[in-house]
Formats: structure tokens, C-alpha cells, sequence
């Protein structure tokens, strides 16, 4: 999906994969919010991953 947009919007693949994969964190967290009230089964490991294979992947 990410190289889909990538070529779509004529930007770089790294940012578009950044863009996607936050996207796809951003329902999980604010569903746990809206439901649990906390942040449960989120934890750091998942965050940190949608900023860095961004910038690994080429």
C-alpha cells in the first residue's frame, strides 16, 4: 500500500511508508483509549517500529 502512494503522490517511499504505518497505529491507540481508558496492548516497541522501518526500508 505504502508504494502504491508512494508513486501515486510522487513522494519518497520511506515517507509514505512513515505515513502509513502511523496511520495504521493511530485506530489501535484510539480505540484502546475510547475502550480500555489507557494505552493496553500499545506499548513503546510498537511506536518506535513505525518510525524506524520507515527509514531503514528503501
Amino acid at each position: 500500500m505504502a508504494r502504491a502512494v508512494s508513486v501515486g503522490v510522487k513522494i519518497p517511499f520511506p515517507t509514505a511508508k512513515i505515513w502509513g504505518d502511523s496511520s495504521m497505529v493511530m485506530v489501535p491507540v484510539l480505540l484502546a483509549l475510547a475502550v480500555f481508558h489507557s494505552l493496553t496492548g500499545i506499548r513503546e516497541g510498537t511506536i518506535i517500529a513505525v518510525f524506524l522501518v520507515g527509514h531503514i526500508v528503501l
